[in-house]
């Protein structure tokens, strides 16, 4: 009786001052995927391998609303869903409600609420030319791309989808926007309890768009341990032409043993896209500078190879040489309606010898295998409502 009433109550709600939307974002493509056998000096051989698949490219179906509550307030909700049209869940994962998706407060001084979401940094890196792809330079920018975590899962990623979040959004002020996210240390560990504070500020107007975002974990590798990272975004608009450019510089800090080692990684990337009438093109060069510092996951063994300690890597980044990575993507979209289009990408992702950086969602190298090359060719279809 008492869920009914609530029901009741609620369509009664919906009918009187609330809206509801219902939208989704449906993205799918044929791949052919070449993986380039491991560098020579690798202690993990990969042979070369090619292979063809149906992606899913970052699918997802939602459902948002608000409420009027007078005096400039509103209550806000989204429930946000991942949706995979190639049919592939990944093990032990829940797609309702694991997206975007919380409930909050509109107010003349700005938006709170609470729940799962990208950080101000995800959003900003969210700008790169081929999102949710494999081709999205995310995976380089923000060492890896990560999806729906919390404080202690994929600790070297700055791209992140954000469990237990408290979030604050200014109201925008001719064009330019604040945002403040914390990630409450829920994730208790034997030595810490880890947090996320991400920040942002970010102006678009006209042809203008310039962005900075900061973003800390807090113990995320081990008691007294921060690690941080920077991100600036600037692009312009020439009438049919679009130029862009990252750059991101992070700070990782590793308890091993009784020392403290650290690593820089600095990450950038360019970017362009010319507007051919109901076509796009696109072209984005990604690069990850070789990483410096203490914490270095490289060794030899008997024979001479490079090996590799897991707990000595930072996400796909460690310190030494010849450790950075460089990808080139191009792509083609031509709209076929106001809401669906065609697409076409190339992609060319190259590590330097003891490089361990991989596309995102790309088809997975051994563990410790470096030095991998990958291109792909893409045809898919996109559609939004």
């Amino acid at each position: 009786m008492a869920a009914a009433a609530l029901c009741a109550a609620s369509s009664s709600a919906l009918a009187q001052g609330s809206d509801l939307t219902l939208y989704g974002y449906l993205n799918t493509a044929v791949e052919s995927y070449h993986k380039g056998a491991a560098a020579s000096s690798s202690a993990v051989g990969l042979p070369s391998a090619t292979t063809s698949r149906l992606t899913n490219y970052g699918s997802f179906f939602g459902t948002r609303g608000s409420e009027d509550l007078g005096g400039g307030m509103k209550a806000l909700f989204q429930v946000e869903s991942y949706v995979f049209l190639d049919g592939v869940t990944p093990p032990g994962f829940n797609a309702f409600a694991s997206r975007n998706t919380r409930v909050g407060l509109e107010t003349p001084y700005g938006t709170v609420f609470g729940g799962v979401w990208d950080t101000p940094v995800r959003m900003l890196l969210a700008r790169d030319l081929f999102p949710g792809s494999t081709p999205d330079g995310g995976q380089i920018l923000g060492n890896g791309v990560a999806n729906t975590v919390s404080n202690v899962q994929a600790p070297g990623s700055f791209a992140r989808r954000q469990v237990n979040t408290l979030a604050y959004w200014s109201p925008s002020m001719n064009g330019l926007r604040l945002m403040a996210h914390y990630s409450f240390g829920e994730d208790a560990t034997p030595t810490a309890r880890p947090r996320l504070l991400s920040t942002s500020a970010v102006y678009d107007g006209g042809p203008l768009s310039l962005g900075a975002a900061y973003e800390t974990h807090g113990r995320y590798g081990g008691a007294g341990t921060q690690d941080r990272a920077w991100v600036l975004y600037g692009a312009y608009t020439f009438g049919n032409l679009k130029l862009g450019a990252y750059v991101v510089d992070m700070h990782y800090e590793r308890v091993i043993g009784s020392d403290t080692l650290d690593l820089d990684v600095r990450n950038w990337q360019l970017q362009a896209t010319y507007r051919l009438g109901k076509g796009l093109l696109k072209a984005a060069y990604t690069r990850a500078d070789n990483g410096s510092g203490s914490l270095s996951a490289l060794g030899t063994d008997a024979n001479g190879q490079v090996t590799v300690d897991a707990s000595r890597m930072a996400g796909q980044a460690t310190a030494g040489p010849d450790t950075g990575a460089s990808q080139i993507a191009l792509g083609y979209e031509y709209g076929l309606s106001k809401r669906t289009a065609w697409h076409t990408n190339l992609l060319f992702h190259r590590n330097e010898r003891n490089g361990a950086y991989t596309p995102f969602a790309g088809v997975p190298s051994p563990a410790g295998a470096l030095g991998v090359r990958t291109r792909l060719l893409s045809v898919g279809l996109r559609h939004v409502f």
